[in-house]
């Protein structure tokens, strides 16, 4: 099963969510001589943005046939786009082929968030930069696979997905932190999108699912990944009351 992305993902004032990425963050990826993969490019408008004759090597994967027929034949990308859905395919690309890679706001309409995290990692270089972002759980509303579809509606605070409970701010740090991703920034836009940026760690170290069924000590698999959160009002279990 493939879920269609969403057609056009603009807020409730017309921005795509590629303009709401932090200056600093969009130009530390915007060199020559980079490899970038965005994975869930939507309609192109980010890797449009990036796209230049003496700008960063860019390729892309959408799982969306609409949205990936937009970016070549509307938004004329010039990037080396894939028709793929990462929930069940395998990225056709080496193991550490990319400097950079970009998710924004479509992990949660995959069905395998995990296992794409791990793909992600494995086409990461060693040190190399993920940019991720995630709509709150407020945006969520607890909409899931078996509720009418037809109430998605951004203005009405619904944002159907099939995994809703993971998509909190505290279970999206630890996740990532296990999967040896160190969160080095953190941004929110207005009340609803969540971004971090972070830096890929995982060298010879056990995988998440042999460290839950297996015997490890946290501290000497994390305490190089974990760092402090930046927004505690969003943390209601990770951050003691007073």
């Amino acid at each position: 099963m493939t879920f269609n992305a969403v057609n056009s993902l603009v807020n409730l004032y017309g921005q795509g969510v590629e303009d709401r990425i932090p200056e600093e963050w969009f130009h530390e990826i915007n060199k020559q001589g980079l490899k970038i993969l965005e994975i869930g490019f939507g309609k192109g408008s980010l890797l449009k943005r990036l796209s230049r004759a003496d700008g960063p090597e860019l390729y892309g994967i959408e799982a969306s046939e609409q949205n990936y027929r937009h970016a070549i034949d509307v938004m004329k990308v010039n990037a080396h786009l894939n028709l793929a859905d990462t929930s069940t395919e395998r990225i056709q690309f080496p193991s550490g082929y990319f400097n950079v890679c970009v998710m924004l706001e479509c992990l949660e309409h995959t069905l395998a968030p995990l296992r794409i995290i791990q793909e992600i990692q494995r086409v990461l270089m060693k040190d190399g930069i993920l940019i991720f972002s995630f709509p709150e759980e407020r945006l969520v509303s607890g909409i899931g696979l078996n509720c009418d579809q037809s109430k998605r509606s951004h203005g009405d605070g619904f944002h159907s997905f099939p995994y809703p409970g993971l998509f909190q701010y505290d279970s999206m740090r630890v996740l990532f932190n296990q999967a040896y991703f160190k969160i080095v920034a953190e941004h929110r836009q207005e009340t609803y999108h969540v971004f971090f940026k972070m830096i890929n760690l995982k060298l010879d170290k056990p995988e998440i699912l042999d460290v839950v069924n297996g015997d490890y000590d946290r501290k000497d698999l994390y305490e190089t990944v974990e760092t402090p959160c930046k927004f505690p009002e969003l943390s209601p279990f990770l951050v003691s009351k007073q």
